[in-house]
């Protein structure tokens, strides 16, 4: 898999330009959460899910 084809590199790359300090630990606990069921039922629910992340 390319680094391009990776899902939600785009949100990711927002993320970090928006001034969220993220490296790959985060993105891969976003990825096991969505995975889990959470973040999944909006985009409200996913915005809080990131939110939450961003917060730890």
């Amino acid at each position: 898999m390319k680094i391009n084809d990776l899902p939600l590199r785009e949100l990711f790359d927002n993320l970090r330009q928006a001034g969220l300090v993220l490296g790959i630990e985060e993105y891969e606990l976003l990825l096991e959460a969505l995975m889990k069921g959470f973040g999944i039922a909006d985009e409200a629910a996913l915005k809080r899910l990131c939110k939450t992340g961003a917060s730890r």
